[in-house]
């Protein structure tokens, strides 16, 4: 029923979806069962790049490694104006 009323809201809505109380590898599960039946794109924000990376890798298992795409943050950091990441410029590259 849960999984119905998700799906429902996707394909139906131009809004962002939050989703709460997801504990491990759940979110993952979930974002894969939906997207297989939506032919909408989705845009996946995490707080950081570890959580991020976690969920990449996750993704890439349930899904065609294909759709699912990794765009890192800003290659410059606010308090080193003057350095750039060069690890995330490659990332960006990639894409």
């Amino acid at each position: 029923m849960q999984k119905q009323n998700l799906q429902n809201a996707v394909a139906k809505s131009e809004n962002k979806i939050h989703l709460t109380g997801l504990v491990g590898s759940s979110l993952s599960f979930i974002i894969s069962s939906i997207f297989k039946e939506s032919d909408k794109p989705f845009l996946i924000v995490f707080d950081d790049k570890e959580e991020a990376a976690f969920y990449l890798n996750d993704l890439e298992q349930l899904c065609n490694d294909k759709d699912v795409l990794f765009y890192p943050g800003s290659y410059r950091r606010p308090y080193e104006i003057e350095e750039t990441d060069n690890a995330n410029v490659l990332l960006r590259a990639e894409v």
